[in-house]
């Protein structure tokens, strides 16, 4: 069996969809940089090229965070203690966090 194939294996996606990953046609899911994280024991920030993401609004830096941090929209709610929806909401810059979570974050 070739790397590609084990590799696929090894992180639960399939080698199509890994293919699909090293060409750039997709992008992939956090579990997967998760994944491919642990197998080539580097950061996900690495992986997942978050660093040049645009940090001009508070919205922009609080995705570039999550992102980096490797956490879903509900893991960064949890952590905060907030509903999922209040996390999209600070992202699209529709509503502000409260002075409370902005300690948090």
């Amino acid at each position: 069996m070739d790397f590609t194939k084990e590799l696929a294996n090894l992180i639960g996606i399939s080698h199509v969809a890994l293919s699909k990953l090293e060409n750039c046609q997709t992008k992939p899911k956090l579990r997967t940089l998760r994944l491919l994280s642990q197998v080539f024991d580097v950061p996900i920030a690495y992986l997942g090229c978050f660093e040049s993401l645009p940090e001009y609004s508070f919205g922009q830096r609080l995705t570039k965070a999550r992102l980096y941090h490797a956490m879903t929209h509900k893991e960064m709610a949890d952590t905060l203690g907030v509903h999922e929806k209040s996390v999209k909401l600070w992202q699209d810059g529709l509503i502000k966090p409260s002075s409370e979570h902005m300690e948090k974050l």
